[in-house]
Formats: structure tokens, C-alpha cells, sequence
């Protein structure tokens, strides 16, 4: 009996210690504009987005503060999560009034309490968040031919841009909100304009003009889809219903509409060895199709964290690869971060993998095609910001 008592014992102490029955509490202090008996939830890539999920609301404990308890984790996934109170209309800011970043944490093995305290909420900050801005960003109205509403195109110049005659390359890049400001970036900022600052201030021939195009809102998802699913349409997609795709003619207009229009008022180097796309997630797809679609104009793409999911695309992605071949000489760098399965599901290594292999069969050889898969990476920001000056020297090592 007593060989047993200790052998339970040691089951029950494995167990606790176990890599796979990570215990985390959260713990939320709010601010104190923080309406009473108000309901706090989680959205975050372990529920998809969606602080309207079932049973990722939090416990009033009173005088401000909340607790969760999270399901068991494995030790190293990283948890990237924002407090709402309900939705993201009511989601959490920094104490500057701008989005804040989203939060990382990540699992230990051991049992973990979290505190975190909020700043300010989005619908109740009387707060006006200050520019993040470096450097010369010109701000354009612009009506696309996809999604009727007029929308934003930001164009940084680099700093010698105005007292010189030299000619840049361009880089493209989707959701333009987030790429230069905080105070219109969702989740923290790409810092672009930060990065353009270094390399004209090392004398980089990298500096380049940054054509940012504001997404769609809520047609984001379907104007950067390029292929039309009858049946996603129809009924939705996680149970979203969805407009038609309009991927292909946004990638048109870019290339045949805004690209002209950007090197006829800019001392832009219009050859396609200067043209560069850059996106992540549905903009990562977006991006890697419109370089496929217009070798003749682009002869690079940054593909972060591409939306190439089976669940979305279906088959249509690699079609249509098979039926776009290499016409012209191409660099495109692909990648997924080890940290994105809750978001993407566990098929996302396998789905980027078969993207890079059949660019391969599509007639690109290897010193053409990178394909990464980045330890510790999040679908977020600071995540593709990190990664993304060593994605520009490849691109653009000869």
C-alpha cells in the first residue's frame, strides 16, 4: 500500500511538471474609467481573433481586477492575446490613446501567473495618439475599382529625396495602416519608415520610396483573395459570409493604375528590378499572386506569413502556379512563424511548403526562392518587423 501511495505520488508530480500541463493564470487590473459590472474577454491566436469565442471570458474578482485560467499549453508556445471588454470596439490601447502591440507571453512548463494592467480602452480614451512618423510620409486619397469608400495611400521618401535628383527603388506593401504609424496601426507598427532612415543614413542602395495601401476594412480579406470559391461565397468562411473576390483586380490595378501613377510624381526607378512587393498574412498572398501575375513589372516579392490556407484558397493557389510559369528572373522569400498554428491551424507548415515546391516546378531554382520557417515567429508586427531588413538584403543580393 505504501509502494503505492508513493508511485500515485509521483504520477501526480510528473504530471503537474509536465511540459503539456502548463497551469497559467492571467490576472487584469483595469483603469478605473472601466465601466461597472462590465464583461472582460480574451481575443487571441489561440481562439482565432474572436473575443466573442465561448470561454475566453474572464472573472470578476473586484476592485478592478479579473482572472482567467488558460487551458494547458505546451512549454514554448508563445500566447499573443489583447483584453476586450466583449469586442474589439472596446478593446484595450496604450496609455499614449494608440493601439498598443499585442501581448506575448510564452509558456514556461512550470505554473505561471500573468498580471498585465490595462491602459485605456479604445471607446472610452479621450486621448488623440501622437504620430509615430519618422522622416517624410505623404498621405493621398485614392478610390480603388475593388471596394467603393475612399482610402489612403502613404508614400515615404527617403530624407536626401528632396535636395537630390536620385532616382529609388519601390517597395509595394498591403495594409498600409500599419506600416508607418501607430496611431492607425491595429497591433503595433511595421516601422518601415524607421528602417528606409537606417539604411539612407549607412548610405544603403537599399533606401527606397515605400508605397503603403490602406486595406479595405472589412472587404480586407476578399480584396487581397484572388480566387473566387462559389461555395466560400455562399456560406462563409468560419462563419463569416463573404463578398466576391476582387485579389485579381486589385493586383491589376497596382500594377497598371498605381504603379504609373507612382513613377510618373515620383523620381521612382520604374525598371522591374526596382519593383518590390511586401505583405503579410492575406497580404502575403496577395502579394506572392500579383508577382506571379505581373513578372513582366515585379521582380520581387516578401511574402510574411502568407494566408496559403487550403481552408481558404482550396486548390486554386497551386492551379494556379501550375499554369503561371517563370517568364522572367525572380526572387520571392516565403515564411511562416513556428508560432502561428492556433491561427492558421496545424496544416499551415505543410500548405507553405507546397506553395515553395511548386514555385520550383513552376521553373524557379533554389537561389530564387526562400523559405523560412522562423522560430518563435508570431502573426503580428513586431514579429514580421524584425525579420524584415534581412528579407531585403536577400531579395536584393545579386
Amino acid at each position: 500500500m505504501f509502494r503505492y501511495i508513493i508511485l500515485l505520488i509521483s504520477i501526480i508530480s510528473l504530471c503537474a511538471c509536465s511540459p503539456n500541463n502548463s497551469e497559467i493564470t492571467l490576472i487584469v487590473k483595469v483603469p478605473e474609467n472601466t465601466p461597472q459590472h462590465s464583461k472582460l474577454t480574451l481575443g487571441g491566436d489561440f481562439n482565432s481573433w474572436d473575443p466573442t469565442a465561448d470561454g475566453f471570458e474572464m472573472t470578476a474578482k473586484g476592485d478592478g481586477i479579473f482572472e482567467y485560467n488558460f487551458p494547458t499549453f505546451e512549454k514554448g508556445k508563445i500566447l499573443n492575446f489583447k483584453v476586450t471588454r466583449g469586442s474589439w470596439d472596446t478593446v484595450e490601447i496604450s496609455d499614449t490613446g494608440a493601439n498598443r502591440d499585442n501581448r506575448n507571453y510564452t509558456v514556461s512548463g512550470h505554473t505561471q501567473v500573468i498580471n498585465i494592467e490595462v491602459a485605456d480602452w479604445t471607446d472610452l480614451s479621450t486621448k488623440e495618439a501622437p504620430s509615430t512618423v519618422v522622416g517624410t510620409v505623404v498621405v493621398e486619397d485614392i478610390e480603388l475599382p475593388t471596394f467603393k469608400g475612399q482610402r489612403k495611400v502613404r508614400i515615404y521618401l527617403p530624407p536626401h529625396y528632396k535636395d537630390s535628383n536620385e532616382r529609388f527603388p519601390v517597395i509595394y506593401m498591403t495594409d498600409g495602416q500599419n506600416v508607418f504609424d501607430d496611431k492607425t496601426a491595429n497591433a503595433g507598427e511595421w516601422q518601415m519608415d524607421e528602417l528606409m532612415e537606417k539604411f539612407a543614413e549607412n548610405g544603403s542602395a537599399l533606401t527606397s520610396i515605400v508605397v503603403a495601401v490602406d486595406h479595405a476594412g472589412d472587404n480586407r480579406r476578399m480584396e487581397y483573395l484572388p480566387f473566387n470559391d462559389d461555395d466560400k461565397v455562399a456560406h462563409g468562411i468560419d462563419g463569416k459570409h463573404l463578398a466576391e473576390a476582387k485579389g485579381a483586380e486589385f493586383a491589376d490595378w497596382l500594377v497598371n493604375e498605381l504603379k504609373p501613377s507612382i513613377d510618373k510624381q515620383y523620381r521612382s526607378k520604374p525598371e522591374r528590378e526596382y519593383t518590390s512587393l511586401m505583405g503579410s498574412s492575406m497580404g502575403g498572398l496577395i502579394s506572392c499572386y500579383t508577382a506571379l501575375r505581373h513578372q513582366e513589372v515585379i521582380s520581387k516579392a516578401a511574402c510574411l506569413s502568407s494566408a496559403f490556407l487550403k481552408r481558404l484558397v482550396g486548390s486554386h493557389f497551386i492551379d494556379y502556379i501550375k499554369q503561371t510559369p517563370k517568364k522572367y528572373p525572380m526572387k520571392f522569400h516565403i515564411d511562416i512563424g513556428d508560432n502561428e498554428f492556433g491561427l492558421f491551424g496545424d496544416n499551415i507548415l505543410k500548405e507553405t511548403q507546397e506553395v515553395y515546391e511548386e514555385l520550383l516546378l513552376a521553373g524557379f531554382n533554389k537561389p530564387e526562392l526562400r523559405y523560412q520557417i522562423i522560430q518563435g515567429g508570431t502573426h503580428d508586427e513586431p514579429s514580421w518587423r524584425s525579420r524584415t531588413e534581412d528579407i531585403l538584403l536577400w531579395l536584393n543580393k545579386s
